[in-house]
């Protein structure tokens, strides 16, 4: 085994691929590491350099697991809307395994350094995506709703975007990026590219209203990769 190997508290997926085919002594290619992970063998993490917004949460028992109290609508619909709505709980908490739940936080934070990937969410698409990559499969196409989820010991955290940094949402700075790209790519005229910009510089003044009065957490919105 490599000394380098044992002075580091991680390696990437290349390094891993070549540990591993030193230690097993026959070769182990990147998909390797990516279906290991897949099938729960292997440990995958995710650095946050730059940081990343996050809502951190709390395990909790099945007491403690968090509903909202909501009516059936859609009975009521099928019932011609004479019938008086029945009272139905949706569940607010993400559900870990039988009787254990998560309860996020509302508030966003900032997170930073190795995190692992619980690969319960969008993080196991990703992941997926990247092993039939490798493998000449398919694009994955499936998308999750529950969001990306991390931890560091026993610290868990589901990570959230900025709506600022989509470009659809009118108003944002990753909007203004697109419309100088196109700009450019389209060749548009000075006349027709002012337009634009000057449309997205009052677009711009009342989207930094509208966050500014509102919650902090309303800015942020659940991200769908690592």
């Amino acid at each position: 085994m490599s000394k380098l190997f044992k002075l580091k508290e991680w390696l990437t997926i290349g390094e891993t691929a070549l540990h591993l085919s030193g230690v097993l002594g026959e070769p182990v290619e990147e998909k390797d590491i990516y279906r290991l992970a897949l099938d729960g063998h292997l440990r995958l993490s995710v650095d946050f350099v730059n940081h990343a917004a996050a809502s951190l949460g709390e395990i909790v028992g099945e007491d403690k697991a968090k509903y909202f109290e909501s009516t059936d609508m859609i009975k009521n619909y099928l019932a011609g809307g004479n019938k008086k709505p029945e009272k139905v709980m949706i569940l607010l908490s993400t559900m870990l395994d039988k009787g254990r739940y998560i309860n996020f936080d509302n508030r966003v934070v900032s997170i930073s350094g190795v995190w692992d990937l619980m690969m319960r969410g969008c993080e196991s698409l990703d992941i997926e995506h990247y092993y039939q990559q490798t493998i000449g499969g398919p694009e994955v196409t499936l998308t999750m709703l529950s969001g990306t989820f991390v931890h560091q010991g026993d610290k868990i955290a589901k990570i959230m975007d900025d709506f600022d940094n989509n470009e659809y949402t009118i108003g944002s700075k990753a909007r203004l990026k697109t419309i100088e790209e196109n700009i450019i790519k389209n060749n548009l005229s000075d006349n027709y590219a002012n337009k634009l910009l000057e449309k997205h510089k009052a677009d711009r003044k009342e989207y930094l209203k509208k966050r500014k009065s509102s919650k902090e957490e309303n800015n942020y919105y659940l991200s769908s990769t690592v």
